[in-house]
């Protein structure tokens, strides 16, 4: 059995081959996934006229969502399985509130502040989150948040140019890649997670956030559709557009947090018990 992340599933040929996708970034246009030219036709190329038949090929293909296995249908012409990521159930992480304060404290955060986590890379649209902070700064209920953001990724330098460029440096702080009793901390005592991303799959930080009784002010991503909750504020790729949704949050903060806990448990898929049995029963049943 050979089980692969990424594309092509490069395999002995006696094994069987089985495929795991999160997305499909590399058919999005260059403006949303941030590629150079020669890598964006090189993709291009590969995914248009190779993908399929080697997708076809192969003995399973899983997508992590139903909007991946719909887009794998609709654009590929390809049939997948979907085993859908877990969602985590509601009112965790509850880190000991002790230990959040040494956190915050130790990474120099201090309340109120918004969230970001995920990689620093152009299709997350970072960018978008700092222009939001600038045009914050001149509107009441914003003005006096700061942002956090966790991660890493080729376009720290450039973000942090554009921060000082602004002049809202000292609103942003840059806190790189954290772990999993960081990261709750920082989730548990935010106002908002802060989700911009161009193009998703799914998107892991949404559902952690609300698991953690946060409201989320994303963009209006087709692959968090199904999820219907007014904890979930979808703003249209602008910054006018994210600073009206984030004063939203603000005035609504207490009701959006209770929300925030309901709606996960209306849309928790499965755990990840479950969706290891799906896989293991997958296995069983190639072999």
């Amino acid at each position: 059995m050979w089980h692969s992340e990424t594309l092509p599933v490069l395999a002995p040929p006696t094994a069987r081959r089985v495929v795991t996708l999160h997305d499909l970034r590399w058919l999005e246009r260059r403006s949303i996934t941030g590629a150079s030219l020669l890598g964006h036709c090189a993709r291009g190329v590969f995914s248009r006229l190779l993908m399929p038949s080697h997708l076809k090929g192969l003995d399973a293909v899983i997508a992590v969502s139903s909007f991946t296995r719909r887009e794998l249908e609709d654009r590929l012409g390809v049939a997948a399985r979907c085993i859908p990521n877990a969602v985590v159930p509601a009112g965790s992480p509850r880190p000991d509130p002790a230990t959040v304060a040494e956190i915050l404290q130790r990474l120099g955060v201090r309340s109120p502040f918004v969230l970001y986590v995920g990689q620093l890379t152009a299709r997350k649209g970072i960018d978008l989150l700092l222009d939001v902070i600038e045009l914050g700064r001149r509107r009441e209920a914003l003005a006096p948040l700061t942002l956090v953001v966790a991660g890493e990724g080729g376009e720290y330098g450039r973000l942090l140019k554009k921060a000082r460029r602004a002049g809202i440096l000292e609103k942003v702080r840059f806190v790189g890649s954290v772990g999993d009793d960081v990261r709750d901390a920082l989730l548990v005592s935010c106002e908002a997670l802060l989700f911009p991303s161009r193009f998703e799959g799914f998107g892991f930080p949404v559902f952690e956030a609300l698991a953690a009784g946060r409201p989320v002010v994303a963009s209006a991503l087709p692959s968090l559709e199904p999820f219907a909750t007014e904890a979930i504020l979808r703003a249209e790729g602008s910054a006018a557009a994210f600073a009206v949704a984030l004063e939203s949050v603000i005035h609504r903060g207490e009701e959006l947090r209770r929300e925030a806990l309901a709606s996960i448990d209306r849309h928790r898929q499965q755990d990840w018990n479950q969706s290891a049995r799906e896989l293991a029963d997958l296995y069983v049943a190639l072999l």
